[in-house]
Parts: C-alpha cells; sequence; structure tokens
C-alpha cells in the first residue's frame, strides 16, 4: 500500500503544482485588472467594464482552489486541543471523521457545483462577456481536488498507523 501511496502522492505533487501555478496566474492577473481599472478611473476617467468582473472571479477561483490546496497539507484552521487530550485511538478516530467530512464537502461542491455549473452555462456576464458557468465551475473542480487530497490524507494516516504498530 505504501508503494501505490507514494506514486499517488506523486500525482497530486503535480496537480498542486499546476494549481499552485494557476493560483499564481490569477493573482497576478487580478493585481494587473485592479491596476488597470484604477489607471482608468484617475488619469482617463474611463474604467474598463472587464477589470472589476475580472478581478471579483479570479478571487472566487483563489478562493476555491486555494482551499482544496490547504485540505492537502491539512493547513485549514482547526482546535487542536481537543486532540492533544485525546488518548490516541480515539486521535485516529477524530482525523479519520474529519478528513471523511471533508471529502464530504467535496462531494457536495462537486455534485451541486456541477448543478450550477451546466445551469448557468447560457447566462453571459456582462463585463468579461463570458458564461458564468466559469466561474461557477471553480466548485466541482475544488470539490474533486479535495476528494483527491482527502483520499491521500487518509492514506497517509493508514500508513503512518501501520507503521507504528
Amino acid at each position: 500500500m505504501a508503494e501505490l501511496l507514494k506514486k499517488y502522492s506523486g500525482f497530486l505533487d503535480k496537480i498542486s503544482k499546476l494549481v499552485e501555478l494557476i493560483l499564481i496566474i490569477l493573482l497576478g492577473t487580478g493585481v494587473l485588472g485592479v491596476l488597470v481599472q484604477i489607471t482608468g478611473r484617475w488619469w482617463f476617467n474611463k474604467v474598463p467594464p472587464w477589470t472589476e468582473e475580472y478581478a471579483r472571479y479570479s478571487m472566487v477561483w483563489i478562493g476555491m482552489i486555494g482551499s482544496a490546496l490547504l485540505v492537502r497539507t491539512n493547513s485549514h484552521l482547526g482546535v487542536d486541543i481537543f486532540l492533544l487530550m485525546m488518548k490516541k485511538d480515539m486521535k485516529k478516530f477524530a482525523q479519520y471523521l474529519g478528513i471523511f467530512l471533508t471529502a464530504i464537502v467535496g462531494v457536495i461542491l462537486t455534485y451541486y457545483g456541477t448543478f450550477l455549473t451546466i445551469k448557468n452555462m447560457d447566462q453571459i456576464s456582462p463585463g468579461l462577456n463570458m458564461p458564468f458557468a466559469y466561474v461557477y465551475l471553480s466548485l466541482p473542480v475544488s470539490g474533486i481536488l479535495f476528494i483527491l487530497f482527502c483520499i491521500e490524507r487518509a492514506g497517509l494516516l493508514a500508513v503512518s498507523k501501520d507503521e507504528k504498530s
């Protein structure tokens, strides 16, 4: 199992690098869009209509796929005091429960996000002139990432349990 988990983690390393690159691009272009908006407003008294929407939608994508990346590194805000007070077996159970509940959130994001994406395919955003589905697509994409990263975390927890016993 450890060898399969190592290959799976290697695959997720590549996905994580891609997600990080996408985050960098979205943040950089979002900042540039806001800079164009500020420049247009102050110096030319004319604001391009796409800048505000692009900044807002890129932040949606940054928040959604960024939170999925945090699932992989187990960096979400949590209360560790309860885990520190638990016995070893109960602690493992609580960790598995947390992973399971996070995966359920991923399933919900994927299911309802896909529904919203399909439903909003015909609605066009006025500033960017693109389907709103592209914004809603961040939900199923992040949901799938949540699930993939939860599988890895559960596997790592299982392997660490096997090695210590």
